[in-house]
């Protein structure tokens, strides 16, 4: 028997040095996007205590401080926010302080993931029952084809371009441009109806599609796909990033690079742009009474993406597409524990049915005409080898029907 060496010891559990209470927050959340708002709601908090003061990390430990060696007044402080939040709701809408009751929640998180972090004492029970009614959220849309075509006609980047027909025609969020790698974008080829992303195992391949690896890395990892009208901008995206740094890109590099710093673009760069492009475009006008429009500025494209596959999916109805769907929009919950378990699919297994999509999907009618004029084309192919067999068959059928009538006559002649 293996006697293990002891790797713990109680007495340097009290020795070790303790964590900042900010970093503490920090550590407990992995998503970029999560913790940037969750920074930004939490330092509103802070902000709205008088008795802080000074910078973001000094009022973090000052609430700390206070929390801990006094939580009754600590619980007592944010039901007193949470129903400042609350009274902001009750305001007219045209009222620059009016809060939508849907985000009162999204603000107290924070606050929440901070307590926990730190293990402050609160009863959260008591600060949800200060909650507004959720009674004005409005249903929203994804954009239509027309109106991206018109998001596009405001754009002056291939980069934004190819971000637009990119999330069009895979439906991912925003923050998922914050990693994305020359490595995690791969041509699909197909042939005869095989698919592949390695060429030389095919026979005459062309490219039909390309996948693309999200979140690499983390635990929200999923792969999908992307048209080929987004790879094909890829290739001008390459073009400009070699005239930018000088240089051939290599895996590891990122797809986007700012043209003056040459660093990367990040998610918040991209979502300002891309709402300068789409308020350019002038497609939605809110009142002052109604200030959400119809279509979330980045989450449209998500919508529209989900609506076409689920729509086809209806169309060929089969529990695997179902899956598969879900799948390709990285979506977890939507699934079973024994679906996401046991239901095994290589992202090639996706692609004839992203492919049946993938028309609707795009925005320029010439590549629509194009890929509807290649699937009629394989169709007529398809029906002349059909019609081929079937000549061979009856000239089979004939021979043999002839073979036998030989034979007959041989036999009553004998």
């Amino acid at each position: 028997m293996t006697v293990r060496k002891p790797i713990l010891r109680i007495s340097n559990v009290g020795s070790k040095p303790k964590l900042d209470p900010l970093r503490r927050f920090e550590s407990g959340i992995r998503a970029k996007q999560t913790l940037y708002a969750y920074k930004k709601t939490l330092r509103e908090f802070l902000d709205a205590v008088e008795n802080f003061t000074g910078t973001f990390e000094e009022k973090a430990q000052q609430f700390h401080d206070f929390a801990t060696s006094k939580p009754e007044e600590a619980q007592g402080l944010i039901e007193d926010y949470a129903m400042h939040l609350k009274e902001r709701t009750q305001r007219p809408r045209d009222d620059s302080q009016y809060l939508n009751p849907s985000v009162v929640p999204n603000k107290i998180k924070s606050i929440k993931k901070f307590c926990k972090m730190n293990r402050i004492q609160i009863i959260w029970e008591e600060i949800q029952s200060f909650y507004p009614e959720k009674n004005n959220i409005k249903k929203t849309r994804g954009f239509t084809t027309e109106e991206i075509k018109q998001i596009l006609d405001q754009s002056t980047s291939v980069q934004i371009d190819f971000i637009i027909l990119t999330m069009a025609s895979s439906g991912i969020r925003i923050g998922a441009w914050d990693n994305i790698k020359w490595a995690h974008i791969n041509p699909v080829y197909e042939s005869n109806g095989k698919y592949s992303h390695n060429a030389s195992e095919l026979v005459n391949p062309i490219i039909v599609c390309a996948s693309l690896v999200v979140y690499a890395g983390t635990a929200e990892e999923y792969i999908t796909l992307i048209s080929i009208e987004a790879f094909d901008k890829l290739q001008s995206v390459r073009k400009h990033w070699v005239k930018t740094m000088e240089k051939e890109p290599t895996p590891e590099d990122p797809v986007l690079v700012s043209n003056k710093t040459r660093m990367q673009m990040d998610s918040d760069t991209i979502r300002v742009r891309l709402g300068r492009y789409i308020n350019n475009a002038s497609l939605f006008h809110s009142s002052k009474t109604d200030r959400r429009h119809d279509v979330p500025f980045t989450h449209g494209f998500r919508k529209r993406y989900n609506k076409i596959m689920s729509d086809l999916q209806n169309k060929n109805d089969s529990h695997g597409n179902h899956i598969r769907k879900e799948r390709l929009l990285g979506h977890k919950s939507a699934l079973s524990e024994l679906e996401g378990s046991y239901y095994y699919s290589n992202v090639l297994e996706a692609v004839p049915q992203y492919l049946e999509g993938m028309p609707n999907l795009m925005i320029s009618d010439e590549y629509r005409a194009k890929i509807r004029l290649q699937d009629e084309q394989k169709e007529k192919t398809r029906l002349e080898q059909e019609i081929q067999q079937k000549n061979q068959a009856l000239d089979a059928i004939r021979e043999l029907k002839l073979k036998v009538e030989r034979m007959q006559r041989y036999q009553n002649k004998n």
